[in-house]
Protein backbone atom coordinates (compact mmCIF):
# COMPACT_ATOMS: atom_id res chain seq x y z
CA UNK A 1 0.00 0.00 0.00
CA UNK A 2 1.24 3.50 -0.85
CA UNK A 3 1.15 6.08 1.95
CA UNK A 4 1.55 9.85 1.87
CA UNK A 5 4.28 11.63 3.79
CA UNK A 6 3.19 14.04 6.52
CA UNK A 7 6.54 15.47 7.55
CA UNK A 8 5.51 18.87 8.95
CA UNK A 9 2.93 17.65 11.52
CA UNK A 10 5.21 14.78 12.54
CA UNK A 11 8.14 17.13 13.13
CA UNK A 12 5.85 19.48 15.08
CA UNK A 13 4.73 16.60 17.30
CA UNK A 14 8.32 15.58 18.04
CA UNK A 15 9.27 19.16 18.84
CA UNK A 16 6.33 19.35 21.26
CA UNK A 17 7.77 16.51 23.33
CA UNK A 18 5.62 14.44 25.63
CA UNK A 19 5.15 10.71 26.06
CA UNK A 20 3.99 9.89 22.52
CA UNK A 21 4.00 12.00 19.35
CA UNK A 22 1.19 9.90 17.89
CA UNK A 23 -1.05 10.86 20.83
CA UNK A 24 -0.51 14.52 19.93
CA UNK A 25 -1.13 13.90 16.25
CA UNK A 26 -4.26 11.84 16.87
CA UNK A 27 -5.76 14.39 19.26
CA UNK A 28 -5.18 17.18 16.74
CA UNK A 29 -6.66 15.12 13.89
CA UNK A 30 -9.68 14.23 16.01
CA UNK A 31 -10.36 17.89 16.81
CA UNK A 32 -10.13 18.75 13.11
CA UNK A 33 -12.50 15.94 12.10
CA UNK A 34 -15.05 16.85 14.77
CA UNK A 35 -14.99 20.47 13.60
CA UNK A 36 -15.32 19.34 9.98
CA UNK A 37 -18.39 17.22 10.67
CA UNK A 38 -20.02 20.06 12.61
CA UNK A 39 -19.21 22.62 9.93
CA UNK A 40 -20.38 23.22 6.38
CA UNK A 41 -19.97 19.52 5.54
CA UNK A 42 -23.32 18.94 7.27
CA UNK A 43 -25.10 20.24 4.17
CA UNK A 44 -22.74 18.69 1.58
CA UNK A 45 -24.68 15.93 -0.23
CA UNK A 46 -21.68 13.62 -0.60
CA UNK A 47 -20.90 13.83 3.13
CA UNK A 48 -24.53 13.28 4.09
CA UNK A 49 -24.45 10.08 2.04
CA UNK A 50 -21.35 8.88 3.90
CA UNK A 51 -22.81 9.77 7.30
CA UNK A 52 -26.12 8.11 6.43
CA UNK A 53 -24.29 4.94 5.49
CA UNK A 54 -21.74 4.74 8.31
CA UNK A 55 -22.64 7.02 11.20
CA UNK A 56 -20.40 7.47 14.23
CA UNK A 57 -19.30 5.38 17.19
CA UNK A 58 -20.75 6.18 20.66
CA UNK A 59 -17.64 8.12 21.69
CA UNK A 60 -17.64 10.39 18.63
CA UNK A 61 -21.41 10.86 18.68
CA UNK A 62 -20.96 12.09 22.27
CA UNK A 63 -18.16 14.45 21.23
CA UNK A 64 -20.26 15.80 18.37
CA UNK A 65 -23.13 16.36 20.78
CA UNK A 66 -20.81 18.48 22.90
CA UNK A 67 -20.01 20.67 19.89
CA UNK A 68 -21.67 23.88 18.77
CA UNK A 69 -23.92 22.72 15.94
CA UNK A 70 -26.77 20.70 17.39
CA UNK A 71 -29.02 21.61 14.45
CA UNK A 72 -26.55 20.15 11.95
CA UNK A 73 -26.05 17.10 14.14
CA UNK A 74 -29.82 16.68 14.36
CA UNK A 75 -30.13 16.74 10.56
CA UNK A 76 -27.37 14.15 10.16
CA UNK A 77 -28.83 11.93 12.85
CA UNK A 78 -32.34 12.05 11.42
CA UNK A 79 -31.25 10.97 7.93
CA UNK A 80 -28.87 8.38 9.39
CA UNK A 81 -31.75 6.80 11.32
CA UNK A 82 -33.87 6.85 8.16
CA UNK A 83 -31.12 4.93 6.35
CA UNK A 84 -30.89 2.41 9.19
CA UNK A 85 -34.62 1.83 9.01
CA UNK A 86 -34.39 1.34 5.25
CA UNK A 87 -31.62 -1.23 5.68
CA UNK A 88 -33.60 -3.08 8.32
CA UNK A 89 -36.72 -3.15 6.18
CA UNK A 90 -34.72 -4.48 3.24
CA UNK A 91 -33.32 -7.33 5.33
CA UNK A 92 -36.65 -8.24 6.96
CA UNK A 93 -37.67 -11.69 5.68
CA UNK A 94 -41.24 -12.52 4.78
CA UNK A 95 -43.28 -14.98 6.82
CA UNK A 96 -44.70 -15.12 10.28
CA UNK A 97 -44.67 -17.42 13.26
CA UNK A 98 -41.68 -18.47 15.34
CA UNK A 99 -39.45 -19.23 12.36
CA UNK A 100 -40.25 -15.91 10.74
CA UNK A 101 -39.52 -14.03 13.95
CA UNK A 102 -36.25 -15.91 14.41
CA UNK A 103 -35.18 -14.83 10.94
CA UNK A 104 -36.12 -11.22 11.70
CA UNK A 105 -34.08 -11.32 14.90
CA UNK A 106 -31.10 -12.80 13.03
CA UNK A 107 -31.36 -10.05 10.40
CA UNK A 108 -31.59 -7.38 13.10
CA UNK A 109 -28.55 -8.76 14.96
CA UNK A 110 -26.54 -8.96 11.73
CA UNK A 111 -27.33 -5.34 10.95
CA UNK A 112 -26.32 -4.21 14.44
CA UNK A 113 -23.10 -6.23 14.32
CA UNK A 114 -22.27 -4.42 11.09
CA UNK A 115 -23.45 -0.95 12.12
CA UNK A 116 -22.63 -0.41 15.79
CA UNK A 117 -18.80 -0.45 15.48
CA UNK A 118 -18.85 1.69 12.31
CA UNK A 119 -17.65 5.29 12.59
CA UNK A 120 -16.73 7.79 9.91
CA UNK A 121 -14.36 9.65 12.24
CA UNK A 122 -12.63 6.47 13.45
CA UNK A 123 -12.07 5.47 9.82
CA UNK A 124 -10.50 8.85 8.99
CA UNK A 125 -8.36 8.71 12.14
CA UNK A 126 -7.06 5.31 11.09
CA UNK A 127 -6.08 6.75 7.71
CA UNK A 128 -4.29 9.66 9.37
CA UNK A 129 -2.52 7.31 11.78
CA UNK A 130 -1.21 5.21 8.89
CA UNK A 131 0.24 8.30 7.21
CA UNK A 132 1.87 9.54 10.43
CA UNK A 133 3.32 6.14 11.37
CA UNK A 134 4.61 5.65 7.83
CA UNK A 135 6.23 9.10 7.94
CA UNK A 136 7.95 8.33 11.26
CA UNK A 137 9.44 5.11 9.87
CA UNK A 138 10.40 6.78 6.59
CA UNK A 139 12.07 9.78 8.27
CA UNK A 140 13.89 7.57 10.76
CA UNK A 141 15.47 5.75 7.83
CA UNK A 142 16.02 8.77 5.58
CA UNK A 143 16.84 11.74 7.84
CA UNK A 144 19.66 11.67 10.38
CA UNK A 145 18.34 14.77 12.12
CA UNK A 146 14.99 13.06 12.63
CA UNK A 147 16.68 9.88 13.82
CA UNK A 148 18.42 11.94 16.51
CA UNK A 149 15.10 13.52 17.54
CA UNK A 150 13.56 10.03 17.61
CA UNK A 151 16.35 8.86 19.91
CA UNK A 152 15.80 11.76 22.29
CA UNK A 153 12.03 11.26 22.41
CA UNK A 154 9.99 9.21 24.88
CA UNK A 155 8.97 6.66 22.27
CA UNK A 156 5.28 5.74 22.05
CA UNK A 157 2.37 4.86 24.28
CA UNK A 158 1.23 1.24 24.41
CA UNK A 159 -1.87 2.10 22.39
CA UNK A 160 0.09 3.41 19.39
CA UNK A 161 3.23 1.28 19.63
CA UNK A 162 1.83 -1.83 17.83
CA UNK A 163 0.55 0.24 14.91
CA UNK A 164 3.87 2.03 14.58
CA UNK A 165 5.75 -1.26 14.50
CA UNK A 166 3.34 -2.64 11.90
CA UNK A 167 3.84 0.37 9.60
CA UNK A 168 7.60 0.05 10.08
CA UNK A 169 7.35 -3.58 8.94
CA UNK A 170 5.52 -2.45 5.80
CA UNK A 171 7.92 0.44 5.12
CA UNK A 172 11.43 -0.76 5.95
CA UNK A 173 13.59 -3.58 4.67
CA UNK A 174 14.40 -6.48 7.01
CA UNK A 175 17.75 -5.05 8.06
CA UNK A 176 16.30 -1.56 8.47
CA UNK A 177 13.46 -2.96 10.57
CA UNK A 178 15.90 -4.69 12.90
CA UNK A 179 17.79 -1.42 13.41
CA UNK A 180 14.57 0.55 13.88
CA UNK A 181 13.10 -1.89 16.40
CA UNK A 182 16.40 -2.04 18.31
CA UNK A 183 16.59 1.75 18.49
CA UNK A 184 12.94 1.98 19.53
CA UNK A 185 13.42 -0.65 22.22
CA UNK A 186 16.22 1.45 23.73
CA UNK A 187 14.07 4.60 23.59
CA UNK A 188 11.11 2.85 25.20
CA UNK A 189 13.22 1.38 28.00
CA UNK A 190 14.69 4.79 28.86
CA UNK A 191 11.14 6.18 29.01
CA UNK A 192 9.98 3.41 31.34
CA UNK A 193 12.98 3.98 33.59
CA UNK A 194 12.31 7.72 33.70
CA UNK A 195 8.63 7.19 34.53
CA UNK A 196 9.54 4.65 37.20
CA UNK A 197 11.92 7.10 38.87
CA UNK A 198 9.37 9.92 38.63
CA UNK A 199 6.58 7.83 40.15
CA UNK A 200 8.82 6.67 42.99
CA UNK A 201 9.87 10.27 43.62
CA UNK A 202 6.27 11.46 43.52
CA UNK A 203 4.95 8.88 45.97
CA UNK A 204 7.96 9.49 48.20
CA UNK A 205 7.31 13.23 48.15
CA UNK A 206 4.28 12.71 50.39
CA UNK A 207 6.54 11.84 53.29
CA UNK A 208 6.27 14.57 55.91
CA UNK A 209 9.99 15.27 55.62
CA UNK A 210 9.90 15.73 51.86
CA UNK A 211 10.39 19.06 50.15
CA UNK A 212 6.98 20.37 48.90
CA UNK A 213 8.69 21.95 45.89
CA UNK A 214 9.84 18.50 44.78
CA UNK A 215 6.26 17.19 44.82
CA UNK A 216 5.11 20.10 42.65
CA UNK A 217 7.86 19.43 40.13
CA UNK A 218 6.89 15.79 39.59
CA UNK A 219 3.13 15.89 40.16
CA UNK A 220 2.48 15.18 36.45
CA UNK A 221 4.26 11.82 36.66
CA UNK A 222 1.03 9.89 37.30
CA UNK A 223 -0.77 11.46 34.31
CA UNK A 224 2.29 10.88 32.11
CA UNK A 225 2.49 7.23 33.14
CA UNK A 226 -1.21 6.69 32.46
CA UNK A 227 -0.84 8.26 29.01
CA UNK A 228 2.05 5.89 28.34
CA UNK A 229 -0.17 2.94 29.24
CA UNK A 230 -3.42 4.03 27.57
CA UNK A 231 -2.70 6.60 24.85
CA UNK A 232 -5.05 9.10 26.49
CA UNK A 233 -3.61 12.60 26.78
CA UNK A 234 -3.91 14.16 30.26
CA UNK A 235 -6.46 16.97 30.59
CA UNK A 236 -5.01 20.37 29.73
CA UNK A 237 -4.87 23.11 32.28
Amino acid sequence: MKYQLETIPVWDAYRAGGECPLCILQAKAERELLAFHLGSSVMAPEMRVEVNKTGFCPSHFSMLLGGDNRLGLGLMTQTHIAELRRKLAAKRPAGGGAKGMAKRIDAFEALLDEQVPACLICDRLAERFARYAFTIAYLWNDDQEFRAAFGESAGFCLSHLPGQLQLARETLSSSQLVAFATHLEEVQERAWQRLDRALLAFTGSFDYQADPAQAAAIRESVANAIQKLTGVLPPSG
